[in-house]
């Protein structure tokens, strides 16, 4: 919620700081402009006088008759005559924009209409205002140790995401891994018809090696024998004979405490759902506890 412009103005002979305009753009909404006075925000209308008391931690401009405002470190939203429509609970916030405001509780993002109510829960690590029925998404690729692209896509009002997430395609593994980095994606094993499900947008470093007579038609990724996962993650081996084949693949996962550390595998195309990782013990590790969609096991 940063300022946008600011000068000095002397009400009732109090010198105040007052900022970029905050123009209430509901029908007949009067002008408000944001103020700061010893250190506090609040707003005054064109004539000077100030008609929201200067309480406040911080202050944003109004967007259809609500303005966010910050107490004790959480942000709610007041009206142009300074009743508080939305009681602080919020630890982000947005602006109101066709009708909807995305806000931030802890790590999760949604939306909240004009009340206050929840009409749109999302599993996006960032969400942008609505415009023009869409508003962008964004999930961060990986929290493994190297850098991995942020996956960006655009949702409709009921959350489906209409232009597809991308991700990895461009990220460079680190030296002397002997992985290389893959867009997890769900993916259909040709050889055998099973279905492997990740979720679109987990970055990965992947090694793949197979043993049997069909082992041509199977791709096989990255320097098994020199695969290493970076600190922070696990590397989980898992092995499956398919026609003969015995197919064993190294992926770096990454490890968590609780959910939370998991949410940003976020929407999958293939099965037009989000992906359902959560922060468990994988196969074989029950000491360990890392983000993982328990589906494919």
């Amino acid at each position: 919620m940063g300022r946008a412009s600011g000068v000095i103005h002397r009400v009732a002979g109090v010198v105040v700081a007052l900022y970029g305009a905050s123009i209430g753009t509901a029908a007949g909404e009067p002008a408000r402009f944001v103020v700061r006075m010893d250190g506090k925000y609040g707003y005054m209308d064109r004539d000077g006088q100030v008609v929201v008391p200067c309480e406040y931690e911080a202050a944003a401009a109004f967007s259809e008759g609500l303005a966010a405002v910050r107490r004790g470190g959480k942000y709610g939203f007041v009206d142009p005559n300074g009743a508080l429509r939305i009681p602080p609970r919020y630890n982000e916030t947005g602006r109101f924009s066709e009708g909807l405001c995305r806000v931030r509780i802890g790590r999760k993002w949604m939306y909240i209409d004009t009340s206050g109510r929840v009409v749109l829960r999302t599993p996006f690590s960032f969400v942008y205002d609505f415009s023009c029925g869409y508003a962008r998404a964004e999930l961060v690729a990986s929290r493994t140790g190297y850098v991995c692209e942020t996956g960006y896509g655009f949702i409709d009002r009921s959350g489906k995401v209409v232009f597809a997430l991308v991700g990895c395609e461009n990220v460079v593994p680190p030296a002397g891994s002997g992985g290389v980095v893959a867009c997890m994606r769900s993916i259909r094993e040709a050889t055998s018809g099973t279905e492997t499900y990740y979720a679109e947008g987990y970055c990965t470093l992947l090694a793949v090696r197979c043993t049997g007579l069909l082992c041509g038609m199977v791709p096989q990724p990255g320097n098994f024998n020199t695969h290493a996962c970076p600190a922070g993650t696990y590397r989980l081996e898992d092995s499956r004979t398919v026609m003969g084949m015995t197919i064993t693949s190294r992926s770096c996962l990454v490890r968590c405490t609780d959910d939370l550390d998991c949410r940003w595998n976020a929407y999958d195309t293939f099965r037009s759902a989000c992906g359902q990782y959560e922060c468990t013990a994988p196969p074989g590790a029950p000491g360990e506890r890392v983000c993982l969609d328990e589906r494919q096991y």
